[in-house]
């Protein structure tokens, strides 16, 4: 049996061996590559969050009708980048709270600073968790975009292409359910969403 085995000449050795870096060399190219992407991607959705900060302020301060014809543009050009295909004409408040908050809690002095502040943090944090998982969810919907405008509340910018105002306001009242539904199943059980009326400017 040892007889009969093939014998692998040096050569074909160094022929795997060859065959092997270059795959190896393709690994290591391809992995740079996601690694580029990766970086690239986290920018990009930094820069997108600055940019729907910025045009939600813009909206909200009313900027848009004060202006000359030239500031319209710019901010249509704004809505396209960060995903709109036309200027919102409707905006959802969401105020997000938990029952805990909506009690009254008595104005009294705290002995222990501590527990508050983790609370606090932990607190935070969920907010931060729950307002991502609203904007994914929004950005799910057609010409939508949502942004936190303060800590615990947000502002959800919309415009519906329905068939009627009947139909719109359905729409809109699947949308802030959808979105109370995201709220309250992670804690905030007394979150209330208002809805605007229509602003075509």
């Amino acid at each position: 049996a040892y007889y009969r085995v093939p014998v692998v000449t040096t050569a074909q050795l160094a022929e795997m061996v060859r065959m092997l870096e270059v795959f190896a060399r393709y690994l290591s190219n391809a992995w740079k590559r996601l690694e580029i992407m990766s970086d690239f991607q986290r920018v990009r959705a930094r820069e997108l969050a600055l940019d729907r900060r910025e045009l939600a302020e813009v909206l909200l301060t009313g900027q848009m009708g004060s202006g000359p014809e030239t500031n319209l543009e710019v901010i249509r050009t704004m809505a396209r980048g960060v995903g709109l295909e036309r200027l919102p004409d409707r905006v959802l408040v969401l105020r997000l709270q938990t029952s805990m908050q909506g009690a009254s809690a008595p104005s009294g002095t705290k002995s222990r600073t501590e527990p508050v502040e983790a609370s606090a943090l932990g607190s935070h944090l969920t907010l931060v968790r729950v307002a991502h998982l609203i904007e994914d969810r929004c950005q799910s919907w057609p010409n939508t975009l949502a942004t936190v405008v303060t800590p615990g509340e947000m502002c959800i910018f919309t415009s519906q292409n329905a068939r009627t105002p009947g139909h719109e306001r359905m729409l809109l009242n699947e949308m802030a359910e959808a979105v109370l539904r995201t709220a309250r199943s992670q804690g905030f059980s007394l979150a209330r969403v208002g809805i605007s009326s229509i602003h075509r400017q």
